[in-house]
């Protein structure tokens, strides 16, 4: 099982981070996602799709490639981890705290008999702190990269769609990216 690393907030802006991101001449940014977590406290969510250009089929250089990729220390981070099945997908994750502000408008309206009726709006306003959360994920290749966001689209319309890559890339799909020479996944 990976290991899944908390290190301190540093709470980069989502435009610091693509920018960051699409300035590397090295990767490529696929898509940029963005969602609502099932978590109550993270208010949104954003997964960034990167790959580098040229496809690195190793765990351990993903990896290195991966805590390279920002000048940001992530807040968490999932690892890359190699097996003889195939590599579990990293991820980095950038908090960014801020606060949800539910405003509700109330009219109250009384009459009394044949009297003018009186009017009195009110506002309510609720506050709660919430995270934005960026994932940052780390793909193989440009090609399993587009593959993966294909998926996404599709299972948001409700289309079938292949095998979910989203997390874990088989060695299959690994070794038809590199016919050539042999994949290295463990190391």
């Amino acid at each position: 099982m990976p290991e899944r690393r908390k290190t301190r907030v540093i709470e980069p802006s989502l435009g610091a981070i693509i920018e960051s991101l699409s300035g590397n001449p090295r990767f490529q940014v696929i898509a940029a996602l963005e969602g609502h977590s099932t978590l109550d406290v993270i208010g949104n969510s954003i997964r960034i799709l990167v790959a580098p250009i040229t496809p690195i089929l190793d765990a351990k250089k993903l990896q290195r490639e991966m805590m390279r990729l920002l000048p940001f220390n992530p807040t968490m981070m999932d690892e890359f981890s190699g097996s003889e099945m195939g590599i579990r997908i990293g991820k980095l994750y950038f908090d960014k705290i801020g606060v949800r502000k539910v405003v509700t408008p109330r009219v109250v309206v009384h009459q009394f008999g044949n009297e003018p009726e009186t009017t009195k709006t009110f506002t309510r306003t609720e506050e709660e702190r919430i995270i934005r959360r960026v994932w940052v994920v780390l793909y193989p290749s440009v090609e399993i990269a587009e593959r993966v966001f294909d998926n996404i689209q599709r299972e948001a319309r409700g289309e079938p769609y292949e095998y979910n890559l989203e997390y874990f890339i088989p060695k299959e799909d690994l070794s038809n990216l590199h016919q050539t020479s042999p994949v290295s996944i463990l190391t």
